[in-house]
């Protein structure tokens, strides 16, 4: 099985480094994920291009640290050939939207609120100068989703009936009549969804974001993308602390960027490296636009 294989590399990589239990994770996009008593996170990439983005991720997280408040990966265990790599567990569950809205206390939402304004604050502060040299591309987000519609006419629309494809031609045409030249594009996260952002147990704080795998130069309102699954009161009180670019359309494009995921998933079903379904992208996207 493959998680035997990726514990043996890590016994021959780090002899020293013993541990009692594991947990083998592959539901992410693009790396596998063995956690080591609940102590260590090794990941290994699915493909090259993960292989590459890791090897620079390693890198770009020991300069980030230094620049962001937030508890984030600090890769300490790196296999010699830096095929993949080791960082300390940050302590703490996912950060899902049923959590904040049911069992987070007034006054910690606040607190989590102004963490997260900070965290964006910081992350889209950074001089791009000074991140290019971690492979760090520029995203160009029209260019994404025209991609993207490209491949929901060939795969996804086959599926659907004559009402959910009239949705997604207007939902695509929207996207494509979005005005960016005039944004200012930062150093982004590009992937703040509640599996990458963590809650500390207790529900009291954030605990820290993790997986930089995706990170990019671009429109910062995609980081806010994830934010409208915790209601639009959130998002707007995240924002209005928001130190960043602003522009009377952020919002708006954060809401089309967040019905992205329904698509992907839809599109990825078709192919055999990942682990989901029509079913799960198809019933995303009923809820998003039904």
């Amino acid at each position: 099985m493959p998680h035997k294989k990726y514990l043996e590399l890590i016994r021959k990589e780090f002899p020293d480094h013993k541990w009692k239990d594991f947990k083998y994770l592959t539901h992410g996009w693009d790396h596998n994920v063995i956690i080591l008593d609940n102590e260590w996170v090794f990941r290994f990439p699915k493909n090259k291009e993960y292989l590459k983005k890791l090897q620079k991720e390693i890198e770009l997280l020991k300069y980030l640290n230094k620049q962001i408040t937030l508890p984030i990966p600090n890769y300490t265990l790196i296999a010699k050939d830096k095929s993949f790599a080791g960082y300390k567990i940050i302590k703490g569950k996912e950060f899902k939207p049923w959590i904040y809205k049911n069992k987070v206390a007034l006054k910690n939402k606040k607190k989590i609120i102004n963490q997260l304004v900070e965290f964006f604050n910081e992350l889209h502060s950074i001089p791009l100068d000074k991140i290019k040299k971690y492979d760090v591309k520029f995203y160009d987000s029209k260019k994404e989703t025209a991609k993207i519609f490209k491949d929901v006419k060939k795969y996804v629309f086959p599926k659907l009936n004559k009402r959910e494809r009239q949705i997604s031609e207007k939902y695509f045409k929207d996207c494509a009549a979005l005005e960016t030249k005039s944004v200012k594009n930062t150093f982004i996260h590009i992937d703040i969804h509640y599996s990458n952002v963590l809650i500390k147990h207790d529900d009291s704080e954030l605990a820290g974001v993790i997986d930089f795998s995706d990170r990019v130069i671009g429109d910062p309102a995609t980081d806010f993308a994830h934010l409208w699954n915790y209601g639009p009161k959130f998002i707007k009180s995240v924002y209005k602390k928001y130190r960043g670019p602003k522009d009377p359309e952020f919002l708006y494009r954060s809401k089309l960027y967040s019905k992205w995921d329904a698509f992907g998933i839809m599109i990825e079903s078709f192919k055999p490296m990942y682990k989901c379904t029509f079913k799960e992208g198809h019933k995303m996207f009923r809820k998003l636009f039904f």
